[in-house]
């Protein structure tokens, strides 16, 4: 009888174990769902969705980590842009802003580069790249953006500031 009790008790201290185990697995899998779908949600908070570039959510809460650093900084607004509207069609303009995106994307792809959709047709600069290196890749970029036979084509026009920002100021207020 007590070899049968045993057996009973192992049985049921298996069962009982097994069930933890099942339920720890279901736990850390609705934990692990839950972590995938809060970077995601956080990732799309911060991106514009047309250009895949920051947006100006991102640089408000970016910019705190911006003060007292050496930083050149760039803003870039699309030339003509609202006759791209109004003349083709606003799918058209969206076509150069997507493109100007991926202009963007591709020169200013370093890890101390960081690039914002900063207003409609305007976008924003910020690294942490020297002075010289940097307007080499702005001249860059707008030479990518002058190339002939682009689909849809573009043009821009820029102002640079290399600079130490030493307060903090609300780069976006609320309007």
């Amino acid at each position: 009888q007590d070899i049968l009790d045993i057996a009973v008790l192992f049985a049921i201290c298996g069962f009982v174990n097994w069930v933890r185990w099942i339920y720890f697995l279901h736990t850390e899998g609705m934990l692990f769902f839950i972590e995938c779908k809060r970077d995601l949600y956080y990732t799309k908070s911060r991106t514009d969705a047309l250009t895949t570039l920051l947006n100006r959510y991102a640089l408000r809460k970016d910019f705190p980590g911006y003060i007292n650093q050496k930083l050149s900084l760039a803003l870039i607004d699309l030339d003509s842009f609202k006759q791209y509207n109004d003349n083709y069609g606003h799918e058209y303009g969206d076509k150069v802003l997507e493109k100007t995106g991926k202009k963007l994307r591709h020169v200013f792809h370093d890890y101390e580069d960081h690039c914002y959709r900063y207003g409609g047709d305007e976008f924003l600069i910020i690294s942490r790249d020297n002075a010289r290196s940097f307007s080499q890749k702005l001249r860059k970029f707008q030479n990518s953006c002058a190339q002939t036979g682009d689909d849809p084509p573009f043009s821009c026009c820029k102002g640079y500031c290399p600079g130490l920002p030493l307060v903090d100021p609300d780069p976006c207020p609320l309007i």
